[in-house]
C-alpha cells in the first residue's frame, strides 16, 4: 500500500519508527560502519594476542625470529643473528608445545642471563616473503626482550582486522539481500580468531581471500561499472596485495579466486569492466606485487624444514591418498585445532561447522544461475582437491595444515554469498514468505554455530594454558597473562560479540544499504508464468 501524498510531501513516520531509524543512523555512514567493525574485530584479536602465552602460535618462534632478522637487514637467512631473548622463544615453545597438560608457567624457568646478547638463531621461515615480517618485526625493535612478540602480534592483528572489517562493511553495504552477510558468521571459525591473534601470515591470507572475492565482485559484478575509482578498487588493490605477499602459494590462490569471480560475473560484464581505466590500475598493482612475490620464490626457493619430499613426481602422485586418509583431522585443523595442535576441537563443533559451510554453499549453488553454479562448483572442487594434490606432490601427503586450506574455504563462502545475492534480491525469485524464513533461519543458525563454537573453544584454550588441558575447570591457575584473564575474556567476547551484533543490526535493523534497496526495486523481475 502506497503512503498518500499530501501537499507534495509524505506524512511524517510514526515516532517509534523515527526514533529507531535515528538511533542507528550512524550505521548508514560507510566510514563509521567500517571503522566500528574494524575496531570491534581488532579488540577481539588483541585480547587474544595478550592472553595467549608467548610462542604458542603454530611455528611462532620461527616466524618471530625471521621478523626480527628482516628488520635488522637479514632477509632470506636461515641462521640470522638476533638478540638472545628473541632466540630464547624456541625454548619457550619447547617446554609446552604438544604437552597440553603443561601450563605456560614452565616458561618462567627459561629466561636468559643477557637478553640483548647477539646470538646465531635459526628459523624455518627464513625464506618466506619478507613483507609480513618487515611490518611485524617492528615489535622486536620496540621491545628486544621476549615480550616484543606481543607488539608483533598486535601489529599483525591490526592489518588482519582492517582487511576483514573493511570487507565485512563493504559486503553489508552492497549486498542486495540479507543472505550474503550471513557468510560473515560462517567464515569466523575459531581458527580465524586464533590465527589472527598470534604471529602467523595465514591470518593475512585468510582475511585477504574473503576481501578479494567481495571487492572483485563489486567491480566485475556491477551492472553499471564505475568509470572512476571506487571503494571496491581500493579494497581489491590493498587486500589483493596483502594476500599475495602473505605466503608462497598465495599468488596462485589469488589467481584462482579471481577466476571464480570472473566465471560468476560472465564474460560480458568482465569485458565492460575491462574498458575502464580503474580496472587496469588495480590489475597493475596486483600484477607488480604478484610478480615480485613470484620472483622472491624463484630466487630464494622454498624451505620445508622436517618435511620429507617425494623423490619423484610419480611418488608424489601416489602420496596424494595419504592426505585424504586423515580427512577429519584436516577438517578439525581447518575449524580450529589450536595451539601446537594440542587444543583439539570437540567433534560436535567440527561437524556443525562443516554442515554450516556445506549448507551455505548448497543454497548458493541451488539458487544461482548457471555461471554461479559453475563458480561455486569450481570453488568447492579447489577446496577439496588442491590441498591433497599439493600436499602429495610436495610433502608426501603429510604435514599440510588446515590453515593453509582455509583461504579457499573463505573464498567458497564469499563466492556462494555474492552469487545468490542478486537472485534473492528479486521479489519473485522465491516466494516472499519462504525467502524471509530462509534468511531468518540461516542467520540465526549461523550465529548459533559461531557463538557456541567460539565460547566453547575459548574456555578450552583458557583452561589449557591456565590450569592444563586435563585439569578441572575450577582448579586454581598456575600461570597468568600480563593482564587479568577476566579483563581479557571480557574484551575478547565483547569485541567479537560487538562485531556480530553490528552486522546483525546493520542488516536487519539499520537498513544500511539504501542504494541496494533502490536497485532491488528497480531490478527486473523474472516472470513466473509460462
Amino acid at each position: 500500500m502506497t503512503t498518500p501524498v499530501i501537499n507534495g510531501s509524505r506524512p511524517a513516520a510514526p515516532r517509534d519508527e523515527h526514533v529507531s531509524r535515528r538511533s542507528w543512523q550512524w550505521l548508514r555512514r560507510p566510514f563509521a560502519l567500517t571503522v566500528t567493525l574494524i575496531a570491534a574485530f581488532f579488540v577481539a584479536l588483541t585480547a587474544g594476542a595478550v592472553f595467549l602465552p608467548l610462542a604458542t602460535g603454530p611455528d611462532e618462534p620461527g616466524h618471530y625470529v625471521h621478523a626480527a632478522a628482516v628488520v635488522r637487514g637479514q632477509a632470506a637467512d636461515l641462521t640470522p643473528t638476533v638478540p638472545a631473548a628473541i632466540d630464547n622463544l624456541h625454548r619457550f615453545a619447547g617446554c609446552l608445545a604438544f604437552h597440553p597438560e603443561v601450563t605456560a608457567v614452565c616458561q618462567d624457568e627459561q629466561s636468559v642471563e643477557d637478553p640483548l646478547a647477539p646470538v646465531v638463531s635459526d628459523t624455518a621461515a627464513g625464506l618466506y616473503n619478507p613483507v609480513f615480517y618487515a611490518w611485524t618485526g617492528i615489535g622486536s625493535l620496540l621491545d628486544q626482550s621476549e615480550s616484543g612478540l606481543y607488539y608483533a602480534r598486535i601489529l599483525s592483528a591490526l592489518v588482519t582486522a582492517t582487511i576483514f572489517g573493511w570487507a565485512a562493511s563493504y559486503l553489508i553495504r552492497t549486498a542486495r539481500s540479507r543472505w550474503a552477510p550471513i557468510s560473515l558468521f560462517v567464515v569466523c571459525a575459531p581458527l580465524v580468531l586464533y590465527i589472527g591473534s598470534v604471529l602467523n601470515p595465514s591470518a593475512w591470507e585468510i582475511a585477504g581471500a574473503f576481501a578479494v572475492v567481495v571487492s572483485a565482485w563489486g567491480i566485475l559484478g556491477a551492472r553499471h561499472p564505475d568509470r572512476s575509482w571506487s571503494e571496491a578498487h581500493s579494497l581489491l588493490a590493498i587486500a589483493g596485495a596483502v594476500m599475495i605477499v602473505s605466503r608462497g602459494l598465495s599468488p596462485v590462490l589469488f589467481a584462482l579466486l579471481i577466476l571464480m569471480v570472473v566465471i560468476l560475473a560472465g564474460w560480458k560484464r568482465v569485458a565492460a569492466v575491462l574498458r575502464r581505466w580503474p580496472t587496469w590500475a588495480v590489475v597493475g598493482v596486483v600484477s607488480v606485487v604478484g610478480a615480485a612475490s613470484l620472483l622472491w620464490v624463484a630466487v630464494n626457493g622454498t624451505n620445508y624444514v622436517g618435511i620429507e619430499r617425494p623423490a619423484t613426481l610419480l611418488d608424489g602422485i601416489r602420496a596424494i591418498p595419504v592426505f585424504y586418509a586423515d580427512t577429519f583431522g584436516q577438517l578439525s585443523m581447518m575449524y580450529g585445532s589450536l595451539g601446537w595442535l594440542d587444543v583439539p576441537p570437540p567433534q560436535p563443533l567440527v561437524i556443525m561447522w562443516v554442515i554450516a559451510v556445506g549448507a551455505f554453499a548448497f543454497v548458493g549453488f541451488a539458487g544461482s544461475q548457471a555461471s554461479g553454479r559453475f563458480a561455486i562448483a569450481l570453488a568447492a572442487a579447489v577446496c577439496v582437491l588442491l590441498p591433497g594434490v599439493v600436499a602429495g606432490i610436495q610433502w608426501s601427503g603429510l604435514d599440510w595444515q588446515g590453515r593453509y586450506t582455509f583461504p579457499l574455504v573463505a573464498g567458497l563462502l564469499a563466492v556462494s554469498a555474492v552469487s545468490v545475492d542478486e537472485v534473492f534480491a528479486r521479489d519473485r525469485a522465491l516466494p516472499a514468505e519462504i525467502g524471509r524464513r530462509l534468511e531468518a533461519v540461516g542467520t540465526w543458525a549461523a550465529v548459533a554455530v559461531t557463538a557456541i563454537g567460539y565460547v566453547w573453544m575459548l574456555v578450552l584454550v583458557a583452561k589449557r594454558y591456565l590450569m592444563g588441558y586435563g585439569a578441572s575447570l575450577f582448579s586454581p591457575p598456575t600461570w597468568l597473562p600480563p593482564v587479568p584473564p577476566v579483563v581479557l575474556g571480557v574484551l575478547s567476547v565483547g569485541g567479537f560479540a560487538a562485531f556480530g551484533a553490528i552486522v546483525l543490526l546493520a542488516v536487519w535493523s539499520g537498513r544500511v544499504n539504501l542504494a541496494a534497496d533502490d536497485r532491488r526495486e528497480a531490478a527486473p523481475v523474472e516472470s513466473t508464468t509460462a
